[in-house]
């Protein structure tokens, strides 16, 4: 794998970040591997994705850093951000939030990690974005759904992680979405949207 990486992309580095162990549904640590495999590590890196740039922690983020996966919605939702007010609810490291603030009146990023806060302000500033006009808060987005007031957010992102690492809490995971996406349309004005 790594040679075909290195024959077809040739990158500067290739850094391994696996983790089996949800996969045979036990904790093992024998089944979580990562290092480089090639080349010198970067880290953060420095990432563009359709004109907007990204620091990405590769070894200590989730998975890889950054969820490539969400490209295309993060675009789609920048379309529906013109002057209007976003919550941005488990932004993790902030890029749909820098993706609707360019156009948006103000985003409100919510996350409960304070890592995760600082990296979206520290996005917004890479991308020239005024942290100033726009709120950041370390906290439960849940709760915060709970107490917001209605109608505030034109728009509301929900980006949670996953409820369940395995089957046996599944019931458990899918009640979990069904609230967070109960109180959010709850706090939606009519034709407001709600992007989960």
């Amino acid at each position: 794998i790594v040679q075909a990486l290195l024959d077809v992309l040739r990158p500067f580095s290739i850094y391994e970040k696996s983790d089996l162990s949800h996969y045979f549904g036990k904790k093992d640590p024998t089944l979580k591997r990562s290092g480089v495999l090639y080349g010198k590590l970067i880290n953060p890196v420095e990432i563009k994705e359709n004109g907007f740039k990204f620091s990405v922690d590769i070894v200590n983020g989730e998975k890889t850093g950054f969820f490539l996966d969400q490209r295309e919605n993060r675009q789609t939702l920048q379309k529906y951000a013109l002057n209007k007010t976003i919550l941005s609810a488990f932004c993790y490291t902030g890029a749909f939030s820098v993706y609707t603030a360019k156009d948006a009146k103000s985003v409100t990023s919510i996350d409960i990690s304070s890592s995760s806060i600082e990296s979206t302000k520290n996005n917004f500033k890479l991308n020239l974005l005024d942290i100033e006009s726009h709120n950041f808060i370390v906290g439960d987005a849940l709760n915060y759904l709970k107490t917001a007031e209605n109608s505030k957010f034109d728009i509301i992102i929900l980006n949670p992680p996953p409820f369940s690492d395995n089957s046996s809490d599944i019931k458990e995971a899918i009640k979990s979405y069904i609230i967070i996406n109960s109180f959010a349309l709850l706090r939606l004005p009519d034709y407001g949207i709600l992007a989960t």
